[in-house]
């Protein structure tokens, strides 16, 4: 039971970094430019439901392996999350589909992300392991 209770909190805690970090990134990238303010909000919006499937499926494949040695190795600290965070944000701007975009923005973003997962999952990574001592 412990171990599907916990699968739960991956998912949970992996869909809620999705969205900070997808956020993180509509913000950071629409908002730093000069232009209207009011189309660039609109837009963002129209990005951040658009690209919500994308950086999660994209997110998945690096996150999976790190979740999997998360949990096989109770890792438990916040830096771990964050570092690998803008870990998988620099690889990402390289990855991209145009190229090279800023990475600072990405790294950023992601580092946030790992710090969502790391609030919602990452604090009991691997403690479903550990028989109860009662």
């Amino acid at each position: 039971m412990r171990a599907v209770l916990r699968l739960f909190a991956i998912g949970i805690g992996y869909c809620l970094a999705v969205g900070v970090t997808t956020a993180a990134v509509t913000v950071l990238f629409a908002f730093i430019g000069e232009g209207d303010r009011l189309v660039e909000g609109l837009s963002a919006l129209v990005f951040f439901a658009s690209m919500l499937p994308v950086f999660g499926a994209f997110a998945l494949k690096a996150w999976l392996p790190i979740v999997v040695i998360a949990e096989w190795q109770s890792w438990r600290n916040w830096l771990v999350y964050v570092g690998l965070g803008m870990g998988v944000g620099i690889v990402g701007a390289f990855l991209g589909p145009d190229g090279v975009v800023d990475a600072a923005p990405l790294a950023a973003s992601a580092a946030l992300g790992g710090l969502t997962y790391w609030l919602i999952a990452g604090r009991n990574a691997g403690r479903w392991q550990v028989a109860d001592s009662r």
